[in-house]
């Protein structure tokens, strides 16, 4: 296992995700601006957060990536009072600890849900554009907003429910 980037660094992109684009921008604009969104021309172009959503679809999924790693507890070896072991000693107690660590399968579900609901954004996100360009009145792109509105809720939620610290075996 190679060492990996502090899990602070996934919290903080967590937490960015979760709270900044999900709950402040993607949820609340289209609670806040659907109705105004469906009056609009196919000629206009779409709102700049649905414009978007390929840009945060891809940090989320450097965040999956990087979940199981950078959630597993063997990154504290290298910390505090086991740093001063030999290299070949810390690597042998990382392995087990990682090992330990993977099965006691703590994190493989919230990966596998927060994986799923971040394929349903994308699915949903994917057909925003072509119903985007049919116009006003779309009864299509009502349905791809609330589609999509459900698809990011189920989103923020699997992201509420990953840890928020290294996990423990």
């Amino acid at each position: 296992m190679k060492p990996v980037a502090a899990n602070i660094d996934l919290d903080q992109l967590r937490a960015t995700l979760e709270h900044t684009w999900l709950k402040r921008r993607l949820l609340f604009l289209l609670r806040t601006e659907r109705d105004e969104w469906l009056k609009a021309v196919a000629t206009e172009p779409l709102p700049e957060v649905l414009e978007g959503i390929p840009a945060q679809i891809q940090q989320s999924r450097h965040l999956l990536s990087s979940l199981l790693e950078g959630y597993s507890p063997a990154q504290l070896i290298d910390q505090g009072v086991l740093a001063a072991l030999p290299r070949e000693a810390r690597g042998l107690i990382r392995d087990a600890v990682h090992r330990a660590y993977l099965n006691s399968n703590v994190m493989q579900p919230l990966v596998a849900r927060f994986g799923t609901a971040l394929n349903d954004v994308e699915s949903q996100a994917a057909q925003v554009p072509s119903a985007w360009a049919t116009g006003v009145g779309n009864e299509k792109l009502t349905g791809v907003l609330m589609n999509l509105e459900y698809a990011a809720e189920q989103l923020r939620r699997a992201l509420l429910d990953l840890p928020q610290e290294v996990v423990l075996p």
